[in-house]
């Protein structure tokens, strides 16, 4: 299993089709009539591999309302104003990590702000005998670092 983390950060990142794909944080419930148009996965897939535009166009409509709604719905960003998440939108970068690969070690200086956007992670640290003590586990809009 993967682990897309967003990082905050002055540079732009690259994204995964797999979030696309990923399982929905959200329901969608008509509340009038709605007619919409639907594009298959099977042919977002095809599309992606023979028109890479199309895949980064996506990918960039999908990361910025993904991460727009991570920072309106965590707590720590929810109190921001929506001209302050816009400006912290444009600085995150995303990066995807396998399941136990480490993010950050305790001892070391951070090197950012980061928010999960799909996944897990758990938080631990050392007791004094040297055994790892769960403290966390992090989820979608959890914040670290």
């Amino acid at each position: 299993m993967t682990v897309p983390l967003t990082v905050l950060s002055s540079s732009s990142g690259r994204w995964r089709v797999r979030w696309i794909f990923s399982g929905r944080s959200a329901t969608v419930t008509a509340t009038e009539p709605v007619e919409y148009f639907e594009l298959s996965r099977a042919d977002v897939a095809a599309l992606t591999q023979t028109q890479p535009k199309v895949m980064q166009e996506l990918a960039a409509y999908c990361r910025g309302r993904l991460l727009m709604n991570l920072l309106r719905t965590s707590p720590v960003f929810s109190h921001f104003d929506e001209a302050t998440r816009m400006s912290l939108l444009q600085r995150f970068r995303t990066t995807t990590i396998q399941a136990g690969d480490q993010v950050i070690a305790a001892g070391q200086q951070g090197e950012g702000l980061y928010v999960i956007a799909t996944g897990k992670a758990q938080v631990q640290a050392r007791d004094p005998s040297g055994k790892a003590v769960l403290l966390a586990t992090l989820g979608p809009g959890d914040v670290f670092g």
